[in-house]
This record gives structure tokens, sequence and C-alpha cells, in this order.
């Protein structure tokens, strides 16, 4: 029986993405989840990882616990040869055929580089939009030593100096770190990538090879909906307080710690407020922010603001119009079958996504009246067909023709690697 081996990062994302290949390799595979303990790890994910909705899908399950409070001592170093001999141990009683994970950028990463077999591959899949400064040459090339000083002792830096030379220390491989300085893919070049589309591809041909664009199966189950995405749920929307009858506008909030004006951003939310009090609408609030930071809003009788209690992909069931930011959200939204409006980069962020979010379906109004006038097109009968159209080409560019159908294609090749080893 073969055996693959999963190592989450600490985003959400990956388990979602991992559970549905667990699925369909079915019992003919050995399914191993590793949880790193990424130092992020407790922060982002809690205890979802230990769940029965983890465990249903592997057949084991194991818990490391990285390093926490990185000091610039000697016996951080000692901590951190320690959880390389856990890393290893885990490596040599499964010593698996094939390790799949969603980063390259992580912590665990080198530890998975030095413990696996020269002949394993590694398989990454795209979870993420990426930070296109990496690939595009607008990020600064750091000075690594000096990283190294601001983190470690000079004695680790020795330390780690002579792993780096290849020296046989302990008994394990060099311990390699990690250059942050790299975007997603291009710390390790002898990994496969499987990443979401031909607009994900171009970051990538001019940096390496042995890339692949499949689709993202998270996207799947969007995008399929069609027979359903007009069809509005009346218990949740009765769960959120929203009238069925009217039409809603569903907005999805950027974090505020990533805004650079916060006044700028809630002056468009209560403008757009004012001007459609007809309408229910939903904002989504970001995992981060505290709900009493849009207390401001609450007053309006027709807005519902959600933190928890409902995910935004079950939000989309009930909406008629996304008003976003440059975030996944948004692609979800398009996925789903919804138009999208995105407010300027001047209230709520994203810099360096215009890459994500070129195309002319993302409607981009520069003032609040040419945002208001675009919303009450957006929600006449006669813009769904125009939307539609360019719809289809923008998922075929982020998500290949494999929109849909991403799923099955990628365990066909799971597969075949697995029987090629």
């Amino acid at each position: 029986m073969k055996t693959v081996l999963f190592v989450p990062t600490f985003w959400h994302s990956s388990l979602e993405l991992f559970n549905l290949f667990c699925q369909k390799l079915g019992k003919q595979v050995k399914k191993v989840l590793l949880e790193t303990g990424d130092p992020n790890y407790n922060k982002f994910r809690n205890n979802d990882i230990q769940s029965d909705y983890v465990n249903a899908y592997f057949d084991e399950v194991h818990f490391l616990s990285f390093p926490q409070n990185l000091k610039k001592n000697y016996s951080t170093f000692l901590n951190i040869v320690r959880y390389q001999k856990q890393f290893k141990k885990i490596f040599d009683k499964y010593n698996p055929d094939l390790i799949i994970t969603t980063g390259d950028r992580n912590h665990f990463y080198p530890f998975l580089q030095n413990c696996k077999r020269s002949n394993v591959q590694i398989l990454m899949f795209q979870e993420s939009l990426l930070s296109v400064r990496y690939y595009l040459g607008q990020k600064k090339k750091e000075n690594i030593k000096q990283r190294i000083n601001e983190q470690w002792s000079i004695l680790s830096a020795v330390i780690f100096k002579i792993f780096n030379s290849r020296f046989n220390v302990f008994g394990l491989r060099p311990l390699i770190l990690i250059d942050h300085t790299k975007g997603w893919g291009l710390n390790d070049i002898k990994n496969q990538l499987f990443l979401w589309g031909p607009l994900t591809e171009k970051l990538f041909i001019e940096h390496r090879c042995n890339i692949n664009s499949l689709g993202n199966p998270l996207i799947d189950n969007l995008y399929n909906k069609e027979g359903v995405k007009n069809k509005k749920n009346e218990n949740l929307s009765a769960g959120i307080g929203c009238d069925p009858s009217k039409n809603t506008i569903l907005i999805s909030a950027p974090c505020l710690a990533d805004v650079k004006n916060t006044s700028e951003l809630f002056f468009w939310y209560k403008s757009i407020v004012d001007a459609f009090s007809e309408l229910n609408i939903v904002i989504k609030i970001h995992p981060r922010d505290d709900i009493n930071n849009f207390k401001m809003l609450a007053d309006y009788q027709n807005i519902c603001i959600v933190k928890e209690k409902y995910s935004f992909k079950e939000l989309l069931q009930i909406s008629d119009l996304s008003l976003s930011h440059y975030s996944a959200t948004t692609i979800d939204a398009v996925a789903f079958g919804l138009p999208v409006i995105l407010l300027p980069m001047t209230a709520v962020g994203g810099d360096d996504r215009e890459h994500w979010f070129s195309s002319p379906i993302f409607l981009k109004p520069k003032s609040i009246d040419s945002c208001i006038h675009l919303i009450n097109e957006v929600l006449k009968e006669s813009y769904k067909n125009e939307y539609n159209s360019e719809r289809d080409s923008f998922m075929f560019d982020m998500f290949s023709e494999n929109v849909g159908h991403s799923t099955d294609i990628i365990i066909k090749e799971i597969n075949k690697i697995l029987k090629s080893n």
C-alpha cells in the first residue's frame, strides 16, 4: 500500500483541500496527516485539526510542537535539533511515497526537505492568491546574514553554517534555512507545483519549471452550483435577519489592520447603506476583527453584521451582489456567480493585487456616486447575460479549463505519480 503524507500550513484551506483528496484517494492509499506545530498554528487554526472533522479523513494524525518563543541562544538551537529528530522519526515510521503540502515558506519546510528520501516527490498546491511582488521584481533582496543575526545569536548562526556545509551533525542531514525574500514556490525548485490556472502560471514562467495548471478543487463546488445560486435560502435569510423578498448586498470587509484609512472605508459603507435602505445589507467581517469595530453601522435597520456564525460561502447563497475588496473571497463570489464591485484601493488596500483583479468582470467605481450607479445597474436583470460571458473567460484564466472538475483531474495526477514510484 502506498503512503501519502499530508503537511498543512496554518491556513484552514489546506485542511479542506486535503480532506477532498483523502475522500477521492480511498482506502487503497494510506493517508497520514502531520501537523508540524508551525508557530502560527494556534493563532489561526485553533483546535480545528483535533476535531472529528479531521480524523474522519486520515488514517493517522500526528502532532508536533515547534519550539516557541525563539530566543537568541544555544538552547533554542538544541530545541530545533530535537524537533528535527521528531520529524525524522515520523518519516522513518511511514517512509512516505509522496508528500503533499501547500507551502514552502513555512517553518516546517526545511525539515520536510531534510527528512524525506531523495526520490520522493513533494507536490505543493496553491491555496491562496500570491503576492506578485516576489515574482515581478518589486521585492527588495534582503541580506540573509542580517536576517540570521536578527533571529539568532552568533553561536547559533555558526552552527547553522556548519549544517549548511553538509556535515553530518547529530546523525541528521543539514538544516537549510528558508529564504523569505523568495516568493511561494521559489524556495525549492525541485518540488512540483500544482497551480490554479494560467494567471498564476504567468508569474512562474521565468523562474522555474515543474509547474502544472490544474485548477482549484475548493472552487469546484462553488462553480458547479449553477442551479441553486439564484435561489435564495429563506431559512438562512431568516436566521441572519434578512427579508428574503428583497435583494441582498453582501459586503466582504477587509481586515481593518490592513486598511490604511479606516475612516474612508466606513464613509463608503455608510454612504452605500444610506443610498440602499430598501435592500438587505450583510457585512461579513474578517476573522481577525472585533465585531464592535463595526458598531457605528449596527443601528441601521437593514444591516446584518456577521463574524463567525455563518461562513462567507454560506452567505453567498442569499446574496445578489458582492461589494468587496482585493481578496480571495472576491474570487469565491465570482465562482458562485455573483457580480462583484470592488471598492477603491484607497479605501480597502490591496496595492499589489492588481494582477489578480485586472479582468473587466470586476467593476471598479472611483467615487461613491459611481458606485451607487453601478449597484443599481448590476441588480437589473439585463446585466446577467453580459456578466456570465465575462465570468466564464475569467474563471478559465484563473482556474484553467478544468474549473468545475479539477478534483478528479488532480487525483488522476496523484495516482499516476504514486504508480511511478
